[in-house]
């Protein structure tokens, strides 16, 4: 798959994929002692058109506020923000809040995504990724983890079972989220109408008088 994508001009190192005019969603895996891995993508053209994944990070033993900080110092025209599904565990302690709930603390409103098998995630890559177009520069890692990625081999029963745990996992499993989280990327919203939204929802469609300034209603900014 990479070969090919990089045989049809998908991993350009030259080309800028950014559009300012397309909104930026985030897709990430999250761990505590393990990689975090962030993903940065647009959908310029549509849930079925190239999907352009502009940026990528990753970093371990942080905590939330490192991640949020991360996301906001990047100047892009925000989207959506779509966590796995075990950011609603909630860490130890009698006072213990979720991860969701940190991250909402910091500013970061973000979706949980539905858990799903596995096998059905990787296969959703495998049907996206002939529309991907990466940033070959600001994506190398993911690349590497991408190549690098496969399934362990047992011996004894001689066939390939689950995927190796290794440091690919986090960025292919931040890959594997950004593939679930397109169909819930409404493509057709506006930043001012998105901000409409989320705040009507919130405070009511009195509360606020609106102006051109887009604030994105998924990150704030204390």
């Amino acid at each position: 798959e990479l070969e090919l994508a990089e045989i049809e001009g998908r991993l350009d190192k030259n080309v800028a994929l950014y559009d300012p005019t397309s909104l930026v969603h985030v897709a990430m895996d999250i761990g505590v002692s393990d990689d975090n891995a962030l993903l940065w993508f647009q959908l310029p053209q549509g849930k079925t058109g190239p999907v352009h994944i502009i940026d990528a990070y990753s970093i371990n033993n942080v905590g939330a506020s490192h991640i949020v900080n991360v996301i906001k110092t990047k100047e892009y025209n925000y989207g959506l923000i779509f966590y796995p599904h075990d950011m609603r565990n909630r860490e130890w302690g009698s006072d213990a809040i979720s991860r969701k709930e940190r991250m909402a603390q910091l500013g970061i409103n973000g979706i949980v995504l539905k858990q799903a098998l596995d096998v059905n995630l990787i296969d959703n890559v495998k049907t996206v990724f002939p529309r991907m177009l990466i940033n070959g520069n600001k994506c190398e890692r993911l690349l590497k983890a991408i190549e690098q990625y496969h399934r362990e081999f047992d011996e004894e029963k001689q066939i390939y079972t689950k995927p190796l745990v290794d440091w690919s996992r986090h960025y292919c499993d931040a890959l594997k989220y950004l593939c679930q989280a397109i169909d819930l990327c409404d493509t057709s919203t506006t930043p001012e109408a998105l901000r409409r939204e989320r705040d009507e929802a919130l405070y009511g469609k009195s509360h606020y008088t609106y102006s051109n300034t887009y604030t994105n209603p998924f990150i704030k900014n204390y």
